[in-house]
């Protein structure tokens, strides 16, 4: 038997997602000079994808700026929309 389809999931197989978003929130919470973790970064970017992805659907970026302003939220920090557009920018 010939398969006619295969799929998989790209982030996390195909491109290093958890490297790429720890490069940009690390990044960024410097600037903000907001002490915390990678784990802890990652651990709360994983709460609010999963808070985020359990609503209507959205596309990604749409996905990753409400996560962003979930982290402006949660952290206590006014963050300008380029920031907030941080890592859906960083997706070619």
């Amino acid at each position: 038997m010939n398969p006619k389809i295969i799929s998989f999931d790209c982030y996390g197989t195909l491109v290093d997602w958890k490297g790429g978003v720890l490069n940009e929130l690390v990044s960024l919470l410097e600037e903000f000079q907001i002490d915390i973790s990678k784990e802890e970064i990652f651990s709360l970017f994983l709460e609010l994808d999963a808070a985020v992805e359990s609503e209507k659907y959205q596309n990604y970026k749409d996905v990753l700026q409400a996560i962003m302003e979930g982290f402006s939220v949660k952290l206590g920090l006014s963050m300008p929309d380029e920031d907030i557009r941080i890592l859906s920018k960083s997706l070619p």
